[in-house]
């Protein structure tokens, strides 16, 4: 899939804590919350078939259980055990407060639903306790809900309510809401709201989104609007969002750190970031790798290595002419060397 207009990529797991707990526990109840399901909310606007930009951030709960998520704590020994992974003991202490309208609950009761936390994946019913956090104003649950909205899967789709949560939540401060806010108006408004988009990539990257970094870094090079602002700033953030994990930046931190640009050339260290993200299964690594062998950057040059590195890419779907030109050279016998070598991985 191509990235949007800032050359973005990347998406939604459940939170990774300790194991739930098995389903014949004792304090395993009925929880049922029809009273959360069908509750009405705005349905203004039609959609208009957009997609929500691809991104790590798109429904991610984050790796550390971060109390703030839920507001004020609905209490504290329903918190506690969902830190602890007793999803069915905070469900049971949750739901009551949850019923009663205490926003923090609601959104708890979002999150155990939407993960299949101790209980099997219901999105419905986290759509309704997340609507209703929502609607109290949780950042974290305007941004899941917002999701939900533009997905149109388990509620009817409304993309001008989610854009408006999305903007509720990243002023409220959800990092993630900031990053795909900034998606949303560069994808519907163009050059015109790069200015507000520019801004919450900003707030985004300071804290921590690798994405954010990437699409900062891009808008202080140029690579979103030709304008290149800072480029030694940019590889800065760039940095940033590699060390993130993010591929694409990994990649693209390669090239500039072959060429130069933004700062010193480091070849060695260009080569192994190229490396690495091979060895993921990344095809745009993979082919700057085999390129990385040709030229001899980081490497002894190696045409064998660098067309079987190729043959690794295009069996993903990648084709590029150089490259292409690169096997059109080889000797038979070379080719066959190449073949065994990507056979290998």
């Amino acid at each position: 899939m191509k990235r949007p207009l800032v050359a973005l990529l990347l998406l939604c797991a459940g939170l990774p804590v300790a194991q739930a707990e098995p389903a014949g526990r004792a304090d395993r109840t009925d929880v049922a919350a029809s009273d959360a399901n069908g509750r009405p909310f705005s349905t203004e606007g039609k959609p208009n078939g957009a997609k929500l930009p691809t991104g790590q951030q798109k429904g991610d709960l984050t790796n550390e259980i971060d109390e703030r998520r839920f507001g004020e704590k609905p209490e504290d020994v329903a918190f506690t055990a969902f830190q602890l992974g007793r999803f069915l003991t905070a469900l049971r202490l949750a739901t009551p407060l949850a019923r009663s309208g205490n926003p923090a609950a609601q959104t708890l009761l979002g999150e155990i639903y939407a993960g299949g936390l101790g209980v099997p994946a219901d999105p419905k019913r986290a759509a309704g306790w997340y609507a209703r956090a929502a609607e109290a104003g949780v950042p974290a649950a305007q941004f899941q809900y917002a999701l939900m909205l533009l997905d149109g899967e388990y509620v009817e789709k409304n993309e001008s309510f989610a854009d408006r949560l999305l903007k509720q939540a990243a002023e409220g401060g959800n990092a993630n809401a900031q990053f795909n806010y900034a998606q949303r108006l560069l994808s519907n408004s163009g050059a015109k709201a790069l200015t507000e988009a520019v801004k919450w990539y900003e707030a985004a990257a300071l804290q921590g989104v690798p994405d954010a970094q990437y699409a900062y870094a891009n808008w202080l090079s140029g690579e979103i609007d030709g304008v290149s602002r800072d480029m030694g700033e940019a590889r800065k953030w760039l940095v940033k969002a590699a060390n993130g994990g993010m591929a694409a930046a990994r990649v693209e931190l390669a090239t500039w750190l072959f060429s130069g640009k933004g700062g010193e050339r480091d070849f060695d260290r260009g080569f192994g970031l190229l490396l690495q993200t091979a060895a993921t299964g990344n095809i745009a690594a993979q082919s700057q790798l085999a390129k990385a062998y040709i030229y001899g950057y980081g490497a002894e040059p190696d045409t064998v290595e660098a067309a079987s590195w190729y043959i690794t890419a295009r069996r993903a779907g990648l084709r590029d002419q150089e490259l292409d030109d690169l096997m059109d050279g080889l000797s038979e016998e070379q080719k066959q060397q190449a073949l065994q070598r990507a056979n290998r991985r």
